[in-house]
């Protein structure tokens, strides 16, 4: 992935659309720090339309929760006692 300076990128719009059309995403940069990436539209189309293809099963619930990143870390998640309801028989 090319990276551009945001100055540079400013100057140069047009070429980094260009580059983001003909070779991939551009990472664009402000003061060394990434701020942003210039994505073709058919890349973003891509990328933002869920994969419905019969080659990718679906997941159970189960599935994601045993796989967790958590699962064996431990964690503890107290239970709240439920409050007391008070019901009045008297009538």
């Amino acid at each position: 992935m090319a990276t551009w300076g945001i100055a540079k990128a400013k100057a140069q719009l047009s070429e980094l659309i260009y580059e983001a059309e003909k070779t991939g995403p551009q990472k664009v940069t402000r003061s060394g720090r990434d701020v942003a990436v210039v994505l073709s539209i058919d890349e973003w189309k891509r990328l933002a339309t869920p994969d419905r293809s019969e080659t990718r099963p679906q997941r159970s619930v189960w599935d994601v929760l045993s796989n967790s990143p958590l699962r064996g870390s431990n964690l503890k998640i107290p239970r709240r006692r439920p409050s007391t309801r008070v019901i009045d028989l008297s009538e």
